[in-house]
């Protein structure tokens, strides 16, 4: 895990998109064909009958019929239930705000390419989604639970001990090459996602007051990806002990609450304000986290990050049907409240006057500007781009320009 974690630093760093892009590349395309080689041994085994791999898996799973029922984790309970509802909510809208794949629509040189592009990705997806699913069934199948829980409590390893009894070692060689390539290039363009935060809107915007130059951001970038990979290194170390898919289902569960509703709130709606940004983020943020935190996952169960504890209050583990409608809340409520005064209508731009320097009609301030920096010095001009002295970038369509 360190070593993983220490190249994954040195390429990020080094490299920057580039080198995180060539690796995802390849981690798609190796990721896919072997897990689809896979799945096709899984099904000669059954002797391609589907039927005989889901009877074979239920029967060898140790609760019959219902391993085949939907959300067979989460029977039982009117709150087990929920809970697998709440993790369904995250898959769902977490995918459409997470920062490292919403990112990668930069890279693309016009619209169509982009939506290209996206058609391309969902059909992959798909594919892919369908494959883990006959390798789900088939390491229960093959395997049972009593050796998957063997090789691992957690059962992050079952992929690895199917491809053994399928194909033996040299199979197994394959997807243990695909698991690190995958891992590495997912952690590199969260890392690459971070630290572009920092060094662009916390160092450039907020410290900087967006007089910072480039050579100065990517230096402050390169130190923030040594940061935040040996952070996320040490965590990973803290929760090794921790099924994967319920740190994946935190992460869309953060996506879905803190970044997803003021992307939305910002396409379609133009009240938004940056003070329902600032309310939206931060709190779908802490609440996603807290929630999470205070969950059976991490503390009071055998399966639990911290089993010897228990301070779960919150009875879900995934928190996303609660944090993700309290993030639209605080949206709303912040835009709402956060306005100084009437905000001009978002039409069309009337023509300025001849010789006039103002390009449009200034946005009414609210609270949240001084918490980006823009103080009472930066006027601010409802134009749908941000203008910094000596550099321009794009902010969407609830964006605002700022002269001096």
């Amino acid at each position: 895990m360190v070593f993983l974690g220490v190249l994954m630093i040195i390429y990020v760093a080094i490299s920057g998109m580039h080198g995180a892009t060539l690796v995802q590349l390849l981690k798609a395309a190796v990721l896919l064909i072997a897990s689809i080689f896979l799945a096709v041994l899984v099904l000669a085994k059954f002797g391609w009958n589907p039927v005989d791999l889901l009877g074979t898996a239920a029967r060898r799973s140790g609760v019959g019929e219902n391993f085949l029922a939907p959300g067979a984790r989460a029977q039982g309970t009117g709150m087990e239930t929920l809970d697998r509802l709440s993790l369904q909510l995250g898959v769902l809208f977490g995918a459409a705000g997470l920062p490292h794949i919403l990112m990668r629509m930069c890279v693309v040189p016009s619209a169509r390419a982009a939506r290209r592009s996206v058609q391309w990705t969902a059909v992959l997806t798909c594919v892919f989604c369908v494959t883990a699913g006959v390798l789900g069934f088939g390491a229960a199948a093959v395997l049972g639970p009593e050796t998957i829980l063997a090789g691992s409590p957690s059962g992050n390893t079952a992929t690895l001990l199917l491809a053994h009894s399928l194909g033996g070692s040299w199979m197994l060689t394959v997807m243990a090459c695909v698991a690190f390539a995958t891992i590495l290039a997912v952690v590199a363009g969260i890392a690459l996602a971070a630290a572009t935060s920092v060094a662009h809107d916390i160092y450039g915007a907020v410290l900087k007051r967006g007089r910072a130059t480039e050579e100065k951001e990517l230096l402050v970038a390169r130190w923030a990806v040594v940061l935040i990979g040996c952070t996320a290194v040490g965590l990973s170390l803290l929760a090794e002990r921790l099924n994967v898919s319920f740190a994946a289902g935190l992460a869309f569960c953060i996506a879905a609450s803190a970044i997803l509703p003021a992307l939305l709130y910002g396409l379609y709606w133009r009240g938004f304000t940056t003070t329902g940004a600032l309310w939206s983020i931060y709190g779908g943020l802490v609440s996603s986290v807290v929630l999470a935190v205070l969950s059976p996952a991490v503390s009071g169960g055998p399966t639990a990050l911290f089993p010897d504890m228990d301070f779960s209050l919150f009875p879900l583990q995934y928190p996303t049907i609660v944090s993700a409608p309290l993030g639209l809340l605080l949206g709303w409520l912040g835009s709402v409240l956060g306005r100084t005064g009437r905000t001009q209508p978002r039409g069309r731009l009337p023509a300025a006057p001849v010789g006039s320097e103002r390009p449009g009609p200034v946005r009414n301030r609210d609270a949240g500007d001084e918490a980006l920096g823009l103080g009472p010095d930066v006027e601010l001009v409802d134009q749908g781009h941000l203008v910094i002295p000596g550099r321009t970038s794009t902010r969407g369509p609830a964006a605002c320009s700022c002269r001096q």
